[in-house]
């Protein structure tokens, strides 16, 4: 699934953001919370849609009918 890839990519670049944030010393720990919450909770909602989508892909479907 190319979703998988794009959602990992985006992960590695939040953590990417957040590590410059945090390294920032000329940005004050307030702005610093405030910029990277919504990174933070961005990467949340993609952690759990990844693993999701790693757990259907994972899995083997089959329809059977039973009559």
């Amino acid at each position: 699934m190319q979703i998988i890839n794009i959602i990992k990519d985006r992960i590695e670049e939040i953590n990417k953001i957040v590590i410059s944030l945090v390294e920032n010393q000329t940005i004050s720990l307030t702005e610093k919370n405030k910029l990277m919450k919504p990174l933070i909770d961005e990467k949340k909602v993609l952690e759990q849609t990844l693993s999701k989508l790693q757990e259907i892909k994972n899995t083997n479907y089959s329809g059977k009918c039973t009559k």
